[in-house]
């Protein structure tokens, strides 16, 4: 089921036209909307809003937070930012180690406070995950997803889940 998924989000972000605005919105509803159709997969959860008080700070903190997240990547295959996209052809190594997970992350500057849960439970996800797509587009800042590993047919070993996502807890 990784692979489909990778698939799914690799279809909306070559799709996206990053360099407007209701595409974050788009991008970041059809985001929640795949997660959500993938429930049954989740194994752990974080969440986090961090508040800013001026258009700038928000600004700073949102590139720290996505760099943050895109370092602890190989390689990223697919990237679409302000509709300027790169795509790699990856070939995932053979490991002997069992691989079975993948890791998404939006990050989301908004307008606005967020009234998003700490994600305990498989509920407090959905419940987060459909707060996103109550976002209204005028107050979407900024939007990204993020999933490791982006090559289709590629998974993380567990131990490099916990690795690199000190912060998920199980659910």
């Amino acid at each position: 089921m990784a692979y489909s998924f990778q698939r799914e989000l690799s279809t909306l972000t070559t799709a996206l036209d990053a360099s407007k605005n209701k595409s974050f919105h788009f991008f970041l509803t059809e985001s929640a909307v795949a997660l959500l159709r993938h429930r049954k997969y989740w194994i752990s959860g974080y969440s986090s809003v961090v508040r800013r008080w001026s258009l700038k700070a928000v600004e700073k903190e949102f590139r720290q937070l996505s760099t943050d997240e895109r370092v602890k990547y190989d390689i990223e295959s697919l990237v679409n930012v302000d509709n300027m996209k790169v795509q790699r052809t990856i070939i995932p190594k053979d490991n002997e180690v069992e691989k079975n997970y993948i890791v998404v992350t939006i990050l989301v500057a908004v307008k606005g406070a967020l009234n998003i849960p700490e994600i305990k439970s498989t509920e407090d996800l959905r419940t987060a995950l459909h707060y996103l797509n109550t976002i209204g587009s005028t107050n979407t800042l900024a939007v990204e997803v993020l999933w490791s590993p982006q090559a289709e047919h590629d998974t993380l070993s567990e131990d490099e889940l916990l690795e690199n996502y000190p912060l998920l807890r199980p659910i």
